[in-house]
């Protein structure tokens, strides 16, 4: 059934017989693709399609379009979807609407890793720019907890900078 030429039609997905066999066809393509993409070369193929952006792009602004790799949160089958990792920030995110139905266990949680361990040159060693809160171009002092809070600068500090500012401007 994996290596058929053939394509179900309605009969065969309206057999419920025909539907369990063509579910288990699924999950084993699944587990051999993720052992496969471990092996010397599925790790060759895989870096080819990296480099081209088959897999796409991280979704964050400030990576720049870096392309992403392929993750699995578990590696049990139908426990979570395909997942996007990017190299640069070291996020995983949600891939678009294309990749909904691709089980996070067909890449496995260790894929982008071994990867990016097999060709060294493909590893970023810089981290992505952080984003800094702005309102009109000044950096926002959130509240305390939040993790862009910063101890607000005293007010001679303050008073000093307006001066300075002013005597720029001038």
């Amino acid at each position: 059934m994996i290596l058929s030429k053939e394509v179900p039609d309605d009969e065969d997905f309206d057999n419920e017989v025909f539907m369990g066999v063509y579910q288990s066809a699924i999950d084993l393509y699944g587990q051999i693709h993720a052992r496969f993409i471990r092996s010397p070369l599925g790790l060759a193929i895989m870096k080819e399609k990296y480099l081209s952006g088959e897999f796409g792009i991280c979704p964050r602004a400030l990576c720049d379009g870096q392309n992403a790799l392929p993750l699995g949160e578990s590696e049990e089958l139908r426990e979570y979807g395909v997942r996007l990792f990017c190299p640069k920030c070291k996020e995983a995110y949600i891939p678009s609407r294309r990749y909904e139905n691709v089980d996070g266990a067909c890449f496995g949680m260790s894929f982008p890793h071994i990867l990016l361990e097999t060709y060294t040159d493909l590893y970023i060693y810089e981290k992505g720019e952080e984003f800094i809160p702005k309102l009109y171009g000044f950096k926002i002092y959130g509240h305390r907890g939040s993790e862009y809070y910063e101890e607000p600068i005293e007010i001679e500090e303050e008073e000093k900078f307006v001066e300075e500012a002013k005597e720029a401007v001038n």
